[in-house]
């Protein structure tokens, strides 16, 4: 049996990205749940430099590890859930651009990075930039064999927007 394809909107600019989120996080202000995955497959970063005022940009990997480190290693996977949802409800914008998550993958974090993502997507809205691969039928983080590798499938992302950024190509 061939599995359904994950639904993605391919765009090329951040002008694009920007509108696409935009309309994206719109669409989904009656769910339990605002998240908005992007997808890079660019060399450029796609963090646009005017962030509106309703926007904070999280470089959550790097805070994350800062309030973990403290912590016990035992102590470390049953308080970063908690030590997220602080760190999300500390930012006062309306809308949080959530960039660098590779610390979701550790897996003595013992955390579903999307379903983590989605969780804290039910405090407030959030753009999250996946730092792996999408194809056709699944979303990546690492690749198999690793003790980070994530695999989605797209039953799993139903109802959830993937943007895909990715390069324009200049034809000669």
């Amino acid at each position: 049996m061939i599995g359904q394809n994950i639904h993605t909107t391919i765009v090329s600019s951040t002008y694009d990205l920007l509108n696409q989120t935009n309309s994206a996080l719109l669409r989904l202000c009656d769910q339990a749940s605002s998240l908005v995955l992007i997808v890079n497959s660019t060399e450029q970063g796609i963090l646009p430099s005017q962030l509106s005022e309703e926007i904070t940009l999280l470089e959550l990997s790097e805070q994350l590890c800062e309030h973990l480190l403290p912590l016990s290693r035992g102590d470390r996977s049953s308080k970063a859930p908690d030590i997220l949802t602080q760190m999300l409800n500390c930012i006062a914008s309306e809308v949080v651009w959530i960039d660098r998550i590779q610390a979701l993958f550790e897996p003595s974090l013992e955390l579903d990075p999307l379903r983590q993502l989605q969780e804290l997507a039910r405090i407030k809205p959030i753009i999250a930039i996946w730092p792996g691969q999408i194809t056709e039928q699944f979303l990546t983080f690492s690749v198999p064999g690793r003790a980070d590798y994530q695999s989605y499938t797209a039953n799993e992302l139903a109802n959830l927007p993937i943007i895909h950024f990715v390069e324009q190509r200049e034809y000669k």
